[in-house]
């Protein structure tokens, strides 16, 4: 099937190779465009009105987020997990970081990051309990990334925003599965009270048992989407 991209806004102001990059990095991470999925160069330009100029600088700057791959004579495909080794990769090292992330963000979070991280848990709860499930989804990586910018260690953000993209459209099918939005909405507020509480140690463990939960979760979702028939390549 031929996979048709929303078109950017002739109107605005950014550069092409900005807007392109947007739509392409949505389409990657929300999971319309598949794990090796050709993204051709010529094919996208044209859904989009542009020249293959921007569309290059897009791939270019996907690529350098490790969320596109440029093969010489195979052009550029989607990259990001395609196997259950490779979820559990992921997950080895998100299960530390994420760790590590609660255990500093506990020790040198300040009054607006705590009062921040707080309405995110309570828009989160208000909206899993309206059923809006994408606001939900957007709270839950604002909630996440709260926690990382609080840790105050640039690396730590930048390996676990990498981290976070890959697994992102897998997670995605987690929010719409009640008992699985349930689970995750009261990780979030345990997490919540550890890191209020002040203890380092008690908010790492925490943290570390909501990632657990997290990639038993994302196993599940990976392995029945192996049972779906396979979509076209753009």
């Amino acid at each position: 099937m031929v996979k048709r991209l929303p078109p950017i806004d002739p109107y605005s102001y950014r550069p092409l190779r900005e807007q392109v990059y947007a739509v392409l990095r949505k389409a990657v991470l929300t999971g319309y465009l598949q794990p090796g999925d050709t993204v051709a160069e010529g094919y996208v330009a044209e859904q989009l009105n542009v020249s293959r100029t921007p569309v290059r600088e897009a791939l270019r700057m996907l690529s350098a987020e490790g969320l596109v791959v440029i093969a010489p004579r195979r052009g550029a495909y989607v990259a990001g997990i395609r196997s259950e080794r490779e979820i559990d990769a992921v997950f080895q090292v998100r299960l530390e970081l994420e760790g590590l992330a609660a255990s500093l963000a506990t020790a040198r979070m300040d009054e607006a990051a705590a009062a921040k991280l707080k309405w995110y848990q309570e828009q989160i709860e208000e909206a899993a309990h309206r059923g809006d499930m994408q606001r939900c989804i957007d709270l839950d990586s604002a909630f996440h990334r709260t926690i990382h910018q609080a840790s105050d260690n640039e690396w730590l953000q930048r390996f676990l925003d990498t981290l976070f993209e890959q697994i992102t459209r897998f997670r995605i099918a987690l929010f719409y599965e009640p008992e699985l939005l349930h689970e995750m909405v009261a990780e979030h507020r345990q997490l919540l009270d550890a890191v209020a509480a002040g203890d380092p140690a008690s908010a790492r463990e925490v943290g570390e048992v909501h990632i657990r939960n997290a990639w038993g979760r994302v196993l599940a979702v990976f392995r029945r989407s192996q049972c779906e028939p396979s979509r076209g390549s753009a």
